[in-house]
């Protein structure tokens, strides 16, 4: 039952993601806080920067004991840090600026707000403004599930996945297909 592969529209990519478009009162709420909080956190204009996405999903997956047998994998904080690094490396010719859309924002404050300078907390914004503000990023972080592939996908920029989900032996992973799930370019980090 996992119909999500990239492999259904490689012929038809780009007419896709053209195809693919925000409401207009959620793109424009996407557009405005991405604008108005890089400027109140930052002092970059526009185009000096590298915008990333960060998908945290926590709330269900650790609230439903089915999710975890099944095979979903808790991300740890540590995936965040070494992917935050790893993209930090590979992309240093402008600052980056990181944007966390998550489930569960108190728990990405408290973990993640020290990785770095220029972390912003999307608080407050419906899920559809949240992929939208993935989507209008450069490159993401995912942890697990459709709403970030999905952000990453959209982002057209490269995607780092967490390497361990789902979690190895698991129902999920003997259902499971990473090279259909995953694009071939994107990075998996554990």
């Amino acid at each position: 039952g996992y119909f999500q592969s990239w492999k259904y529209f490689t012929d038809i990519q780009s007419h896709l993601r053209g195809s693919l478009n925000f409401k207009p009162h959620v793109e424009a709420t996407a557009s405005e806080f991405i604008r108005g909080e890089v400027t109140k956190h930052t002092n970059l204009d526009d185009g000096q920067y590298i915008l990333i996405g960060i998908h945290v999903r926590r709330g269900d997956a650790i609230k439903n004991v089915k999710l975890l047998k099944y095979g979903y994998a808790i991300v740890p904080s540590s995936y965040y840090e070494h992917a935050v690094e790893h993209l930090a490396r590979r992309f240093n010719e402008l600052p980056l600026v990181f944007i966390v859309c998550s489930d569960d924002v108190e728990w990405s404050k408290k973990n993640l707000h020290h990785l770095r300078q220029n972390f912003i907390f999307s608080e407050g914004n419906s899920d559809a403004v949240d992929l939208a503000i993935l989507a209008k990023c450069k490159h993401v972080i995912m942890s697990m599930g459709t709403f970030g592939w999905w952000g990453a996908w959209l982002s057209g920029g490269d995607a780092v996945y967490y390497k361990n989900w789902p979690r190895k032996g698991s129902q999920l992973e003997k259902s499971f297909d990473k090279g259909d799930y995953f694009l071939r370019h994107w990075i998996a980090i554990e």
